[in-house]
């Protein structure tokens, strides 16, 4: 059987994290489809209290990262 699994990908780097396994294809689809789930694209950062100019700040900070879903056999 065919599973998922998403991975928060880092800019630069080859290593990557786990962030959930055991997903459909639907499952992994609609998680990396959120905009939380991208460095460019978060609009709720730890920390920047929904406030613009934090979260411009925290966004020119970060090294950016984005979550991605792959298959494996489970």
């Amino acid at each position: 059987m065919i599973m998922y699994e998403v991975r928060k990908i880092y800019q630069g780097e080859s290593k990557s994290r786990v962030i959930r396994i055991g997903l459909t294809e639907s499952e992994a689809q609609k998680i990396c489809q959120d905009p939380e789930t991208s460095s460019m694209t978060a609009r709720k950062p730890k920390g920047c209290n929904n406030d613009d100019k934090q979260i411009q700040r925290w966004h020119n900070e970060q090294k950016h990262w984005f979550y991605s879903y792959d298959s494996y056999e489970g």
